[in-house]
């Protein structure tokens, strides 16, 4: 599912250059489209540190099969101090270049990094994960920290 129409295009091409026909993609916001069906695994990328955690969780169940996996990914702040400063040097220079080239954008990365400092996204997605009865439930740290996957397994009813 995909609120972009430029980057569902995107996803689609991928999967057809991979002929993988098995991939059904949804273009529409998760909180409001109604499952078109029920799926083997749901991904996320970008969307754990701004949605409602809880309700997230609840509707995932309307979307997948018995056994299904979920994997949710998003960016993290880094724990280790020398990582920490990198970070937010890159964002610096990210806010420095869609100043320069992209100004419509600038909000984005005004806002992006304190939104992510804030953000207990892992933790509390991890504990309704637990709560909600799925198994599996693991957290994997990528980058250096800078970003993480959850991923859980609804029970087989």
């Amino acid at each position: 599912m995909e609120i972009s129409v430029a980057l569902l295009d995107h996803a689609l091409k991928r999967a057809h250059l991979r002929r993988d026909h098995r991939a059904r993609f949804v273009l529409g916001s998760f909180e409001r489209v109604a499952p078109a069906g029920r799926f083997d695994a749901v991904t996320s990328c970008y969307l754990a540190k701004y949605a409602d955690l809880p309700r997230l969780v609840s509707r995932l169940r309307s979307f997948l099969n018995p056994g299904g996996f979920v994997v949710m990914h998003d960016l993290t702040y880094p724990e280790h101090p020398v990582v920490r400063k990198a970070w937010e040097r890159h964002f610096q220079r990210l806010r420095q270049t869609a100043l320069n080239e992209w100004p419509a954008a600038i909000r984005v990365f005004d806002e992006l990094p304190e939104i992510v400092r804030r953000s207990a996204w892992v933790e509390e997605l991890t504990m309704l994960f637990v709560a909600h009865g799925y198994s599996g439930v693991a957290v994997e740290r990528l980058g250096r920290g800078t970003s993480a996957l959850v991923l859980a397994r609804l029970p087989c009813e």
